[in-house]
C-alpha cells in the first residue's frame, strides 16, 4: 500500500515509480559496500583523487562524479564532526548504488574539521534499493563517538562491519 497526497506531487510520482520498479525487477539491486582500512592519505584532495581512481577501476561511476562531489563540498562541507565525512555528489552519478567506507591511519584536515573516517555515497538514478537502514547506521555513527573510534580501530572488514551494521 502506498500513501500519496490527493493532489500528487513529483515526490508521490517518484514513490510510485520506485514501487513499480521494485515489483518489475526480476533481480533486485544490492548495495555495494567497499571497505578500506587504515589508509595512508594526507589531505582531502588526496582522498578525493583516491576515491576517483578506485571508483573508476570498479566501473561504479559516470564521468563527473568527483567533480560533482567537489561542487557539493563548495555548497556545504560534508564533514559532520566526530571525525566523520560523508562526501556525495550533487546528483546521482553512480552506475550502481554503493557506499565506499575508508578509515585513515591519521586524521586529515577537511575544511574546518578533522576527518578520519569517510563514507562516500554513490546513488544510481532511480535505484530500487531501500537505503533507510544504511542512513540510520550513518546517523547513529555520526552521533556516537565511541562507534567512530571502534570503526577507526577495526583491523578487519569483519570487525568494521560488526560496528557499522550491528
Amino acid at each position: 500500500m502506498l500513501y500519496v497526497n490527493p493532489i500528487m506531487s513529483q515526490q508521490d510520482l517518484d514513490k510510485i515509480q520506485r514501487y513499480i520498479d521494485l515489483k518489475d525487477s526480476h533481480h533486485s539491486e544490492a548495495l555495494i559496500e567497499i571497505i578500506e582500512l587504515k589508509t595512508k592519505l594526507n589531505n582531502k584532495d588526496d582522498l578525493l583523487k583516491f576515491l576517483n581512481t578506485q571508483l573508476k577501476k570498479r566501473d561504479l561511476i559516470h564521468s563527473g562524479f568527483i567533480d560533482s562531489v567537489e561542487e557539493r563540498e563548495q555548497h556545504a562541507s560534508t564533514a559532520y564532526g566526530n571525525l566523520v565525512a560523508i562526501p556525495h555528489p550533487v546528483m546521482p552519478l553512480a552506475k550502481q548504488t554503493f557506499i565506499y567506507m575508508i578509515t585513515m591511519e591519521k586524521p586529515i584536515a577537511w575544511d574546518d574539521k578533522e576527518v578520519q573516517i569517510v563514507f562516500c555515497l554513490g546513488l544510481k538514478k532511480n535505484t530500487t534499493i531501500n537505503l533507510e537502514k544504511m542512513y540510520q547506521n550513518l546517523t547513529d555513527i555520526i552521533n556516537d563517538y565511541t562507534k567512530v573510534l571502534k570503526l577507526i580501530e577495526a583491523d578487519t572488514e569483519e570487525q568494521f562491519h560488526k560496528v557499522f551494521s550491528p
